[in-house]
C-alpha cells in the first residue's frame, strides 16, 4: 500500500475538509508569495498554484472507487480487485 493511499484511508470521510483546508492554503501562500515578489512573478506563482489545486483535487477523488472516497474499509484500490489482501 502506498503512502498516498494510507493517507486517504486514515482521512475517511474527512477528506473534504482536507482538501479545502488544502486549497485555502495554497491560496494563501499564492497570495504571500505575490505580495513578497511585488507582482513580479505573478504569472509563474498562479501557475503554481493551479498545479497544486489540481493535485489538492486528487485527495478525496480518484478514478474507480466508489463515492469518490478511497481507503474505505473493505475497498481496494483500482487494479488490484480480485488480488488477496497482503498480510
Amino acid at each position: 500500500m502506498s503512502l498516498m493511499n494510507k493517507l486517504r484511508g486514515l482521512l475517511g470521510s474527512h477528506s473534504d475538509k482536507v482538501e479545502k483546508a488544502a486549497k485555502q492554503g495554497i491560496d494563501k501562500a499564492a497570495d504571500m508569495a505575490k505580495q513578497r515578489t511585488g507582482g513580479k512573478y505573478d504569472q509563474q506563482i498562479d501557475t503554481a498554484a493551479a498545479k497544486a489545486r489540481e493535485a489538492a483535487d486528487k485527495i478525496d477523488n480518484r478514478p474507480g472507487t466508489p463515492g469518490g472516497h478511497p481507503g474505505a474499509p473493505g475497498e481496494q484500490p483500482p487494479g488490484e480487485q480480485g488480488r488477496p489482501p497482503a498480510p
